[in-house]
């Protein structure tokens, strides 16, 4: 049975394809965990694809290694406060995105 690093590289590759694959024009769509994603939403992509390596590295570090090389980024032990920032903060734009995005409500016009 695979490892959550493991699991974390895989995700993060199989978005690095997709994300390429609608940015050569090659599909109209790409499907990630029963979701189908078009080119217009490539921000939501690379944010995914950025978790899923900051949350590989996170395991990778926490399962004892001082550094870790994942897809030529260096992450080390002493990054690991700022790998959970990163981490949360793309938690947070992902659930944003889930709901539908930011919401405005009473707003005025001017």
């Amino acid at each position: 049975m695979p490892g959550l690093l493991d699991v974390y590289r895989q995700y993060a590759d199989t978005l690095a394809e997709g994300i390429k694959s609608l940015e050569a024009g090659l599909s109209a769509n790409f499907d990630f965990q029963g979701k189908t994603y078009t080119l217009a939403d490539r921000v939501t992509l690379h944010s995914l694809y950025d978790l899923y390596v900051y949350r590989a590295a996170r395991e990778a570090i926490l399962a004892g290694g001082q550094d870790i090389t994942i897809v030529g980024r260096r992450f080390t032990r002493a990054q690991l406060g700022e790998i959970e920032k990163q981490i949360q903060r793309l938690e947070a734009g992902a659930a944003r995105t889930e709901r539908g995005g930011i919401r405005v409500r009473n707003a005025v016009p001017i």
